[in-house]
């Protein structure tokens, strides 16, 4: 059940994460900073999801 609840929460993370990154590259041609603020703020939480969602599957009893 841990398994599945992580790998629920891996998989939006990763998004988050490349949408930020996105976001983050493509600031430049915002005028008002609004992209690479959100862009940022996507980023690190795909990081921080990630990192939690990798710590529960890790530690996950198998089987």
């Amino acid at each position: 059940m841990l398994r599945a609840l992580a790998w629920f929460l891996f998989l939006p993370a990763m998004l988050l994460f490349a949408w930020g990154v996105a976001l983050v590259i493509t600031a430049d041609q915002d005028t008002e900073g609004v992209r690479g603020t959100f862009g940022w703020i996507f980023l690190v939480a795909g990081l921080v999801l990630g990192g939690v969602s990798i710590r529960a599957l890790i530690r996950a009893p198998r089987r």
